[in-house]
């Protein structure tokens, strides 16, 4: 009965180990993005939001302000390629997603994008 007990804690604390480590990359590229102003949009709120779960990764940029931005989302999405390509080479995925978050009204889905890294 030990022997399981002290299984189910090794197998736990990997679990959470695996996680931090995700935390970590999470903000680091974050960080990267944030500070390399990927999207520059007068007039807008920008935020960021990395989720990693093993080699592959979701961003969603989320735009607020007034009215509906006009952007180039594959110039967009070569920066952020870019960006964690610098970054790490662990990712295989990204899943870009922009969403236009307007004052009032409901959120708006502007771009989507899956890109396979290293190919």
């Amino acid at each position: 009965m030990k022997k399981i007990l002290i299984l189910g804690v090794l197998l736990s604390s990997m679990a959470f180990a695996d996680n931090n480590a995700n935390k970590f990359l999470e903000k680091r590229i974050e960080d990267k993005i944030t500070m390399e102003k990927i999207v520059e949009a007068k007039g807008y709120e920008v935020d960021y939001d990395v989720d990693v779960y093993n080699d592959k990764m979701n961003l969603e940029i989320e735009l607020e302000g007034l009215k509906k931005p006009s952007l180039n989302y594959e110039e967009i999405s070569k920066k952020v390629i870019e960006s964690v390509s610098q970054a790490t080479s662990d990712i295989k995925e990204i899943y870009i997603s922009i969403k236009f978050d307007p004052t009032i009204g409901e959120d708006e889905l502007l771009y989507s994008n899956l890109f396979k890294m290293g190919s």
